[in-house]
């Protein structure tokens, strides 16, 4: 797991990760956080396929090479797109990996970069889902990722999650995204950790208090101008 700041810049940040397996620390999905250049971070989060160790080392991997690449180009577009080249030969022909990218810079301008990975929650006012889609990692080595704008207005908030979350199920019945954005909207106005940790009790109440697959969630909440 990255060493993610509780704040970064006018960014207040909060994230949770809880693997599936019991008393494993250690799964498929992971969490990055870097600086690009003076003022502007990067995030990403994401979702290996497989478990334990073996997944939680790939994805350090997968962590570094990103990282590698946006320090020798900062277009988080260009960036996912070397990456899916690299991995196709990085991991084994069975594997696949989710990611969303994020790049956080002034005036709260958002660039984000999705390859197969969840959509991501938007608060500026009403929450809605980014409409952002790419292919995920490893399976078309000549997909072009494309970056979509938005921008996180003073006071919004900005979620990304794996599938754990809208996944987590009563029988046939999953969470789902429509449960997420109610309990978003109902915590909009609370710190960045409660809305986290919320978002993740109602996930796990509804699976009957065990989670089926890695989870991991990370929420960044612009700070009002004062």
């Amino acid at each position: 797991m990255a060493d993610i700041p509780r704040t970064s810049g006018d960014l207040d940040i909060a994230y949770i990760y809880k693997s599936a397996a019991e008393r494993a620390q250690l799964g498929g999905d992971f969490l990055d956080y870097f600086e690009i250049d003076p003022g502007v971070a990067a995030f990403v989060i994401g979702d290996l396929s497989g478990h334990g160790l073996e997944a939680a080392a790939d994805s350090v991997t997968l962590r570094s090479i990103f990282r590698g690449f946006m320090r020798e180009d900062s277009d988080i577009a260009s960036a996912m797109t070397r990456l899916n080249r690299v991995l196709d030969k990085e991991l084994r022909s069975d594997q696949f990996a989710t990611a969303l990218a994020i790049s956080y810079g002034l005036a709260g301008r958002l660039q984000i970069v999705n390859a197969g990975h969840p959509s991501a929650v938007l608060v500026n006012g009403e929450p809605h889902l980014l409409n952002a889609h790419g292919a995920a990692l490893s399976f078309d080595t000549s997909f072009q990722y494309k970056a979509m704008e938005a921008t996180l207005e003073p006071g919004g908030v900005f979620l990304a999650y794996t599938d754990g979350i809208i996944e987590a199920r009563t029988g046939t019945d999953l969470f789902g995204d429509q449960r997420l954005l109610d309990v978003v909207s109902s915590m909009a106005d609370a710190p960045p950790r409660a809305i986290a940790e919320h978002l993740v009790d109602e996930a796990l109440r509804h699976a009957g208090g065990k989670f089926s697959d890695d989870v991991a969630v990370l929420v960044l909440k612009r700070r009002a101008e004062s």
